[in-house]
């Protein structure tokens, strides 16, 4: 009623009750006055944010947005070294930069992504503090790996973000591995995921593996950032589950397959964009097209081959390579025969039937020699009979 509205002034005022609540609640501990002190400038910003239309006033309206994170966040540090277990700091820490964040919609592209950026530096070291209560830090965690994603959708158009994307997830998997952090390896999960729609939505879409060229127009540029993308996807597809394996968070193939055959689902995605995009940024018309087609049926293949060959005792691995087999087989029949023609049609079916050929007589020797104990030259001699 005072300042007629949700503006900077009022934003302002409760920002000054805040930090003069603050001693108090950090000596008292009282979580009445810590609400009421700590969650009203939060809301007053992100509704004065919201009706910041006149552009004037623009960066008034994101500097107290950036204040109100930079005081939330000290608050929330001054409160959970003083009580670790305070419920109230968790929340303010993972509450405050919402304030700048949001407060990004006003500036351009450069200042935007580098405000959120600025937010997402400051909560990821916040989360890698190895002293602090985990709760807080996981808090921070994602609330900055958040940031992290608006930063990098900002910053970054196109393809290039996809890739980003996908790479930050990644990073995120080794991360969770060599710190045993659990919210690292959620948040690696959740960009991988987001990065594979927006991978199948647009760097490397499911009609580059369907259609011919002639009825995709794009461009070499395209296919050479649908590779990058394509190889990154592959290697996100590989890091989770080894992250989550190493952190026991993930079993064995054979106790847990569902998220091992998802993973590897993802791979054979990756690995067939890959294939199909370098062979059509080669050659970007129907030759380069059924050429790839051609490469990613035996590749599948092989693939099988090396799975089958290493499961001989290791019952998901033989598992996998019989679905794979299936699979190449599939294709082969079904998409291969109707799409390829020519000599593209007569390298698919020779090569995996060579392949499988290979793969049959070869799987065979090595599981008759598996059935045949060793120990049976090391038995001694049945004694004489009389």
């Amino acid at each position: 009623m005072l300042t007629e509205g949700f503006t900077v002034l009022l934003v302002g005022f409760l920002l000054v009750l805040k930090m003069a609540s603050t001693p108090v609640q950090i000596q008292r501990n009282w979580p009445g006055l810590a609400i009421a002190g700590g969650f009203p400038p939060i809301f007053a910003s992100l509704l004065t944010t919201a009706n910041a239309i006149p552009r004037d006033y623009e960066w008034t309206v994101v500097g107290v947005a950036a204040a109100t994170t930079v005081v939330g966040i000290a608050v929330a540090l001054l409160t959970i070294r003083k009580r670790p277990d305070d419920i109230v700091a968790i929340a303010l820490v993972a509450g405050s930069p919402l304030a700048a964040m949001f407060a990004t919609t006003l500036l351009e592209k450069p200042a935007a992504s580098a405000l959120a950026g600025a937010v997402a530096a400051v909560l990821l070291a916040i989360w890698m503090v190895p002293d602090l209560p985990k709760a807080f830090t996981t808090a921070a965690g994602a609330t900055g790996m958040l940031a992290l994603f608006q930063t990098t959708v900002i910053a970054l158009d196109g393809n290039v973000r996809t890739a980003i994307v996908l790479a930050e997830a990644v990073l995120l998997a080794f991360l969770a591995a060599r710190l045993n952090k659990k919210s690292a390896l959620v948040g690696s999960i959740v960009f991988g995921a987001v990065g594979f729609l927006m991978t199948i939505g647009q760097a490397v879409p499911l009609t580059w593996l369907l259609e011919e060229p002639r009825y995709i127009v794009v461009g070499s540029g395209d296919y050479a950032a649908g590779l990058v993308t394509a190889l990154v996807l592959g290697v996100f597809a590989a890091t989770a589950p080894w992250a989550a394996l190493k952190m026991q968070v993930l079993r064995e193939p054979a106790k847990h397959p569902f998220p091992w055959i998802l993973a590897g689902l993802v791979l054979l995605y990756g690995a067939a964009g890959a294939v199909l995009c370098a062979a059509l940024l080669v050659s970007p018309d129907e030759s380069g097209f059924l050429f790839g087609h051609s490469v990613v049926t035996v590749s599948w293949t092989i693939a099988a081959l090396f799975l089958l060959v290493k499961g001989i005792n290791n019952k998901a691995l033989r598992i996998s390579g019989l679905i794979l087999v299936g699979a190449a087989v599939v294709k082969l029949v079904t998409f291969d025969l109707a799409a390829l023609d020519g000599v593209a049609r007569v390298l698919a079916f020779l090569g995996a039937g060579l392949v499988l050929l290979t793969a049959g007589t070869r799987y065979a020797k090595l599981v008759a020699s598996a059935k045949t104990p060793d120990s049976y030259e090391s038995k001694p001699a049945a004694p004489p009979s009389h």
